[in-house]
């Protein structure tokens, strides 16, 4: 059995209470439509602002990398610059201080290297080591500090 709601007169037979009934469901209709157009739209505009944010992120995470190697390879050339016009014995300590503290993956100008790769501390120049040899100040900057990255097999 079919309801009588359901049932369509032309317009011309249609009171105006039923042609205000029918215009009113069809402008709430239009406004459903248009809300769920607008929740889909905000909804990709915040998938959009999140790709955005994860790549910011992203970039300030490596910029932040960057800007650490780069702090500390500048502090590393100032201690090395400030140690050239200083007291020679207070150099003496502060070389004898830096070569207890290196720990074993650093070298210093004077130490045996075999087969390794030396990357200086101050200027980040790479020395490639092959065989043994005894490890010299930095060509470039003349720092006596060197980082072993890898032995070489």
């Amino acid at each position: 059995m079919t309801d009588p709601d359901d049932y369509q007169k032309p317009p011309e037979e249609k009171n105006p209470l039923e042609r205000l009934r029918d215009s009113f469901r069809e402008e709430v209709e239009e406004l459903v439509n248009l809300e769920l157009d607008v929740e889909d739209l905000a909804e990709r505009k915040a998938a959009l602002i999140r790709e955005y944010i994860r790549s910011d992120i992203h970039g300030v995470k490596t910029f932040w990398k960057d800007l650490q190697g780069e702090t500390q390879a500048l502090e590393d050339f100032a201690s090395q610059w400030l140690l050239r016009a200083a007291n020679p014995t207070n150099v003496d300590w502060t070389k004898l201080n830096q070569y207890l503290q290196h720990g074993d993956n650093r070298l210093m100008a004077g130490e045996k290297a075999t087969d390794a790769e030396l990357v200086c501390v101050s200027c980040g120049k790479i020395r490639l080591v092959e065989g043994t040899a005894t490890v010299k100040p930095c060509t470039r900057c003349g720092c006596e500090l060197y980082e072993v990255r890898r032995k070489r097999s």
